[in-house]
C-alpha cells in the first residue's frame, strides 16, 4: 500500500509542478514552468560552477586573461534581460571547442574555442549567445526537464519492479538514453532565441554586431576542416546553415546601421599565452589520447615533449606524471606530480593522480590528504573512493577502508577493482559471498 502511494506521488509530481511551479520569463513576459526560483538558480550555479570548471581541467592559468574575459562578459551581461545576476566568466583549460552556461549566470569558454576566435567582438558574441540562454530561462528550464524526467523514470522503474515486468532493466535503460539525448542540448527554438538575443546584447554593448554572424561562419568553416576539435560545440549547440542565414538576415534588417568595435589588438594581447602554448597542448592532446588507448610509450614521449615546451603548465605535468606512473616509474611520477601540485594545488586531476602516486610510494598520510581534497573538488568519483579504501586498508584502518570500498561498489559493480573490493569486504564480513 505504501509503495503504491509513493509510485502515485512520483508520477503525479510533474503534473503538480506544471500547475504550481511557474515563473514569468523576463524576455517574453509569459508564464513558464520552472522548478527553480531565482535564488535557487543562483545557489545551484554557485554549487555547479567550480565542479564543471574542474572537469574541464581547471582554469587556464593566466590571471590577466581571466580578468579580461570577466570584463568582456560582464560588459555584455549588463545589457541582458537579467543584469542583476552574479555573473562569472572564465576560460577552462580544455582543448575541446566549447562554451556553456549554467544556472545563475555562470559561463565558461574553453581554451580550444577562444584560441579559434579573431577579436574581442567575437568573444563577446559567444558570451552574448550564452547570456541569451540564461535570460530566456533556457538553462533553468533544462534543469526542470531533467528533474521531471528523473522523477518520471523513478516512478516507472518502481512500477515495473512492482509488476515484475520481464526485461524491466531494458525499459529503464531505454528511458535514460532517450532523456539523456534530449537533455544534452537546447532545442532549435532555444538556439534561435539565444541568437536573436545575442545580437541584440552585442549591439547594445557597442560591439560590431556583424561579428556575431562572422563567428558563426568562422566556427562552421572550422568544423568542416577540424571536426574532431569542434564536435563538442556542435553537439551542444548545433550550428546549421539555416541558423547562420537567420542571424545574417536579422543583422541586415535590424542592426546593419550599428558601428561597434572589434578590439582586435586587445584580444590578441589577452590570448597571447594561449597562442604561445598551442604547440605544447597539441602534443598534450596526443599524449592524453595515447594514455586512453593504453599506448604508454607514445604517451610518455608526447607528454615529456609537451612538458618541456610548457614546464609551468600544471595539467601537462600532471598527465606526464600519470604516464610515468602507468609505466611503473613510481618515484619519478611522484616528483613530477609534486611539481604539478606546487603549480596548481587545487585541481582535481592533479590531486587524484598525486594521491595515487602517494599511495604507490607508501606516502599514505599524503595520499589521504590529496585524495580527500580531490573528493571535495569533484565529489563521488569512483577512483578517489577506491584509492582512499586501499590507503586506509594499508594503514590498518579497516572500518574506514570498508566504508570507501562500499561507496565505490555503489558506483562500479564490475571489473578488476570491483572484484578486489568485493573480495576484501567478503573476507572482512561486510558482504556475504555470492552463491
Amino acid at each position: 500500500m505504501k509503495k503504491n502511494l509513493i509510485i502515485t506521488l512520483i508520477l503525479f509530481i510533474p503534473l503538480i509542478c506544471i500547475l504550481s511551479c511557474t515563473t514569468t520569463n523576463p524576455v517574453t513576459g509569459e508564464k513558464q514552468v520552472v522548478l527553480l526560483s531565482e535564488e535557487e538558480e543562483k545557489r545551484l550555479g554557485e554549487e555547479l560552477y567550480p565542479k564543471y570548471t574542474q572537469q574541464f581541467n581547471g582554469l587556464f592559468q593566466d590571471d590577466r586573461l581571466q580578468s579580461y574575459v570577466t570584463e568582456v562578459g560582464r560588459k555584455v551581461a549588463s545589457y541582458s534581460h537579467r543584469p542583476n545576476l552574479n555573473y562569472e566568466f572564465n576560460v577552462v583549460n580544455s582543448s575541446e571547442a566549447n562554451a556553456y552556461a549554467l544556472p545563475g549566470g555562470k559561463i565558461s569558454i574553453t581554451r580550444g574555442l577562444i584560441s579559434s576566435l579573431e577579436n574581442e567582438a567575437q568573444l563577446a558574441s559567444v558570451f552574448a549567445h550564452e547570456l541569451g540562454h540564461i535570460s530566456a530561462l533556457h538553462t533553468a528550464r533544462a534543469y526542470t526537464r531533467s528533474v521531471m524526467a528523473e522523477l518520471i523514470l523513478t516512478g516507472v522503474g518502481m512500477y515495473l519492479e512492482k509488476k515484475d515486468i520481464k526485461y524491466k532493466n531494458y525499459y529503464m535503460l531505454g528511458g535514460y538514453l532517450v532523456t539523456g539525448l534530449v537533455l544534452l542540448k537546447y532545442s532549435r527554438d532555444d538556439e534561435r532565441e539565444a541568437d536573436k538575443l545575442g545580437i541584440e546584447y552585442l549591439a547594445k554593448a557597442d560591439y560590431d554586431p556583424y561579428q556575431f554572424v562572422s563567428v558563426m561562419q568562422l566556427l562552421k568553416s572550422l568544423e568542416k576542416r577540424k571536426p574532431h576539435k569542434f564536435e563538442v560545440l556542435f553537439r551542444s549547440h548545433p550550428l546549421t546553415d539555416e541558423r547562420i542565414q537567420t542571424a545574417l538576415t536579422l543583422y541586415q534588417t535590424q542592426y546593419s546601421q550599428y558601428t561597434g568595435v572589434k578590439n582586435n589588438e586587445e584580444f590578441k594581447t589577452a590570448i597571447a599565452k594561449i597562442k604561445i602554448t598551442e604547440p605544447a597542448y597539441a602534443l598534450f592532446d596526443k599524449g592524453v589520447e595515447s594514455l586512453q588507448n593504453k599506448s604508454i610509450t607514445d604517451a610518455l614521449a608526447y607528454l615529456k615533449d609537451a612538458s618541456g615546451k610548457a614546464p609551468d603548465h600544471a595539467i601537462i605535468r600532471a598527465y606526464y606524471g600519470r604516464a610515468l606512473y602507468e609505466s611503473g616509474r613510481d618515484e619519478i611520477a611522484y616528483r613530477e606530480l609534486e611539481s604539478a601540485y606546487l603549480l596548481y594545488p587545487d585541481q582535481f586531476h592533479i590531486r587524484l593522480y598525486k594521491g595515487i602516486a602517494d599511495f604507490e610510494t607508501a606516502r599514505f598520510l599524503e595520499a589521504i590528504k590529496d585524495l580527500k581534497r580531490a573528493d571535495e573538488l569533484i565529489p563521488d568519483q569512483a577512483p578517489v573512493q577506491f584509492f582512499l579504501a586501499k590507503t586506509y586498508e594499508y594503514i590498518n584502518r579497516r572500518e574506514e577502508s570498508a566504508a570507501y570500498y562500499l561507496k565505490f561498489l555503489k558506483m562500479v559493480d564490475s571489473g578488476d577493482w570491483a572484484e578486489e573490493a568485493k573480495q576484501k569486504l567478503i573476507s572482512w564480513g561486510y558482504l556475504r559471498k555470492e552463491t
